[in-house]
């Protein structure tokens, strides 16, 4: 076989195998011209960075990027560098927020600045960690190397905050019941009904994956509703979850659901949507914030006369596992619906919440 004329190719290097059959193939295998392979190779680098901020789940990024403007507004306040960071900076930050809470964005001066909130959980200070190392790899450069001492003061701080572990409490199915009786027969009553049971029958959904649905996500089948969720903190390919007609003694999710879609006279876009306090509904395609659902268990915990604090959004997980744990359920069944992966991390999450394994 005779092999095609390359003598009017560049010779960059020795001719691989792979070439050579190629060329034999009849490849056209000519460089690009400076003129067209810089352009082109800049609009690859632009993908490519585009695509390395894709690595996390977005609402994983909104948290990395909420802590990250604290930490850099409380280094700047300080005169002190946030990229790169000196050890240093990074120990006293630490130590700052577990002992006394974040400061405002908005702040008065440091000698007088007032905090909003009370010393923060061992969690949280994971999740600054992470948000600095992440905008330290995203600049290339190396996280701060800590001296001995400022090991064994983080090692302190870890000791002391992980002994009283943040975990949010968990409503019983006898309190979800009279929570969900006594929201009335209007539209922020219907809607914040169809939410609970959508997010508690379905596995205990994050409350970033409920505020996402849209009702092109929902497809209607013998046994309730399918749920496709495009992205997850622990899935960014997606998963389904189903929403059933009946789970154990609760009222219907999917009569709820659907009697929320009809008074709101949703067809499409996303399901969750405001309601201001008159009762009109937005006709956006706009979706409510997690903190609508966090502040609507907040307050059904007050209403049944439990301790506000100790709920949020997460609270929905924390009743999903715990009630199925006691009521028996075999632990691959709920990490299925959960959507866990590990039954260690299972297990020590279940302990956490104070159940038995």
């Amino acid at each position: 076989m005779s092999t095609k004329d390359t003598s009017n190719l560049p010779v960059l290097h020795t001719a691989t195998a792979t070439e050579t059959e190629l060329l034999e193939a009849g490849a056209d295998l000519t460089p690009l011209s400076t003129e067209d392979l810089l352009p082109h190779l800049a609009a690859l680098n632009r993908e490519a960075e585009a695509l390395s901020l894709k690595d996390k789940a977005d609402r994983t990024l909104e948290t990395y990027q909420w802590a990250w403007q604290r930490f850099a507004a409380w280094c700047l306040r300080r005169r002190m560098c946030p990229l790169p960071a000196a050890p240093s900076t990074l120990t006293l930050f630490l130590v700052d927020v577990a002992q006394h809470g974040i400061e405002p964005l908005k702040a008065p001066t440091v000698g007088n600045v007032v905090r909003k909130t009370k010393p923060v959980a061992y969690s949280t200070l994971k999740i600054y960690l992470s948000a600095i190392a992440r905008e330290h790899s995203l600049a290339d450069l190396p996280m701060p190397e800590l001296s001995k001492k400022e090991t064994r003061t983080l090692d302190g701080i870890v000791r002391a905050k992980a002994a009283k572990p943040n975990q949010k409490a968990a409503f019983s199915e006898e309190q979800l019941q009279k929570l969900l009786t006594s929201l009335p027969e209007t539209p922020i009553g219907l809607r914040n009904r169809a939410m609970i049971l959508c997010a508690y029958t379905s596995g205990g959904r994050r409350r970033s994956e409920l505020v996402g649905m849209r009702r092109e996500h929902l497809k209607l089948v013998s046994r309730g509703y399918i749920w496709d969720i495009p992205r997850s903190k622990t899935s960014l390919s997606g998963f389904s979850s189903e929403i059933p007609h009946v789970f154990r003694a609760l009222p219907s999710s999917t009569e709820a659901l659907d009697a929320w879609l009809d008074r709101a006279e949703i067809r499409q876009g996303f399901v969750f949507r405001p309601v201001d306090r008159h009762g009109n509904m937005s006709k956006d395609d706009e979706g409510v914030s997690g903190r609508v659902f966090a502040e609507l268990l907040k307050d059904g915990a007050a209403s049944l006369g439990l301790h506000e604090e100790t709920f949020s959004g997460h609270s929905i997980r924390a009743s999903f596992i715990t009630n199925s744990l006691r009521n028996g359920d075999r632990i691959d069944a709920i990490m299925r619906k959960t959507g866990h992966k590990s039954v260690a991390v299972f297990i020590r999450y279940a302990r956490e919440l104070g159940v038995d394994v």
